[in-house]
Parts: structure tokens; sequence; C-alpha cells
């Protein structure tokens, strides 16, 4: 990593143009990732999935055809079929290639079934315990997340996505499974959309929509640093910002396999490219590069240990 990279005191973070701040231009990380540029195709099927119309169903994990019985009991307003929406986003949002990243979310209305996607009997039972029961839309999260992940899985391991599965680790760590095979896996949700990160090494995925704060000033004052606060003072999108740094820090957490909530400021942005793109994370001396992409509201953060070079 370039030593210029790291600035030194309230100036470490270098100034997001993005976020049209006010600044000098500063030293950039050394990045192979420009400002993302897709064809009219792609930036479609982008828009669907954040749009709340729906978009047209990819049947990447196809669902199973309902049995006559579940049509019979069918609500008859029932107004739109609830159907599966998936999309890698990894080649098109300009992530780096070692991690394979989609998205999902279920289009419609109604609650899917756990048979909406092909869960090994291991995850049935984490879905039965973790999300049966609860609201609707925490059950659709909970299987789209899973429904990203395998195909994520399957991209990653170049496998049949219906054969891979998430588990815990025996640390309690997410994981992604194929057999005799693992790999690192990182799942998250925000208002139905879920996202999951899968790598060879250790990973961490974050969304979080762009929401105003009920408390912004006390949240910044509880969860970010003096340096953190200092880069938030000069963009004028603020709120963006806020969010920008926030799924910078938990996406590294995620990777770093700790906890998050509780040590906010344990966790420090150290340097933002002067695309506010990339980041540096540092936890207790270890480092991750953070990559946030954001479209429309939400940003989408993938972070690795190391810095990128």
């Amino acid at each position: 990593m370039n030593s210029a990279v790291i600035l030194n005191s309230s100036e470490r973070l270098a100034r997001d143009s993005h976020q049209k701040c006010d600044h000098e231009r500063t030293p950039a990380l050394p990045s192979h990732l420009p400002l993302v540029s897709i064809d009219e195709d792609a930036r479609d099927k982008l828009r669907a999935v954040f749009a709340e119309t729906a978009p047209p169903a990819e049947a990447v994990i196809p669902a199973p055809e309902p049995s006559s019985h579940e049509r019979a009991v069918a609500a008859p307003t029932q107004q739109r079929a609830l159907t599966l929406t998936t999309l890698p986003i990894g080649e098109a949002w300009r992530f780096p290639s070692s991690a394979q990243i989609v998205l999902a979310r279920f289009e419609g209305e109604g609650v899917p079934g756990p048979d909406s996607v092909p869960l090994s009997p291991l995850e049935a039972q984490s879905f039965a315990a973790e999300a049966a029961g609860k609201a609707a839309l925490k059950q659709r999260e909970w299987l789209a997340a899973r429904a990203a992940a395998k195909i994520a899985m399957g991209a990653l391991m170049q496998t049949d996505p219906q054969t891979t599965e998430t588990v815990k680790s025996v640390d309690g760590h997410t994981e992604g499974r194929c057999g005799e095979r693992a790999c690192a896996l990182s799942l998250a949700h925000k208002g139905g959309i879920a996202v999951a990160a899968a790598a060879q090494s250790p990973v961490g995925i974050d969304i979080e929509l762009i929401a105003r704060l009920r408390d912004g000033h006390g949240m910044e004052q509880r969860v970010l640093t003096d340096t953190e606060r200092t880069y938030l003072s000069r963009c004028s999108d603020r709120l963006a910002g806020f969010f920008m740094l926030w799924t910078m820090k938990e996406a590294t957490a995620k990777a770093f396999g700790v906890g998050f909530v509780g040590q906010e400021t344990a966790f420090e942005v150290e340097a933002i490219n002067d695309l506010g793109q990339e980041g540096i994370v540092a936890f207790q001396g270890r480092r991750a590069t953070a990559y946030a992409r954001r479209r429309g509201d939400y940003w989408v953060t993938l972070a690795m240990e190391g810095v990128a070079q």
C-alpha cells in the first residue's frame, strides 16, 4: 500500500467528490475500479430491483409449481403472484472479481413458504427457528438472502446453486458449503431487499437505506470517530455520507467476524478515495478495504480483509 494513502490527523480521510464535499484533491487509494458504466439492459434490471413495480422474474432458482391444494386455497383477491427476482451485481457494479455478489427480493403479495427457495434440510430447520412465524417482511428477507447466497455460491464454486447451503460454523459465523467444499459468506437485507457475498477469503456485506435519522447528531456522536465526523462535515449530502461510513464499518466487522453494535467507534474509516467508492477501515490493528456502491437510496458495501494494491 502506498504510504501516501493514509493521511494525518483530521485530514486522513480523502474528501469524496461523488458526495460533492468541498475539498482540495487528496491522494486516492490505488484502484482499478472506475465509476460504474453499464449498458441499458443491465441498467433496466438494476432499476427493476429497486423499483416498487414488479420486474420480469429471473428464474435462476426456479420456484416449485404450487400444488392443487395451494392453488385452491390461494386468496382470490391476490393482485400479483409472488415471484423471486435475483440479480448478480458484482461485475456490473465493479466490485472485486474475487467475490460473487447477488441481490434478491420477492415481488408481489403474500408470504413465501420455505419451499419457495430450494432449502437444504439444515436450512429448513434454520428457517423454522429464525424466521417462521415472524412478520411477512422478515420471512421474505430471510428467504431472499438464502436464494441470493445460493446463486453467489454456485457462481463461486461453479456448481448448481441448489446443491449449496448456508450454515453456521463452529464459532457461530455464517459460511457456505457445497458438499465438502466451503467458502466465506456474508448476508444482509434491508427494506425487503437481500444481498449475499461469497468469496474464498473472509468477506463482509452490508446494505442500508439512506433514511432520515430521528437524532442524527446523537447518532453521529455515538458511532463515528472524530476523523469520520470531520469528513462528514465537508459533505454536502451529510445523510448519504453517514450511511456510507456506517456500511463500510459494519461490512468490515462482518469480514473480521466480530460484533459491530456497541463498539462502532473501534472501527475507523482511515481513508476514502476521491471518488468515495473505496475506503480503508481499521480495527484493533487489522485493516480491510471497503467498496461502497450507491444506487438510488441504497448503499451496498463489500469489505475484504487487507489493503487493495
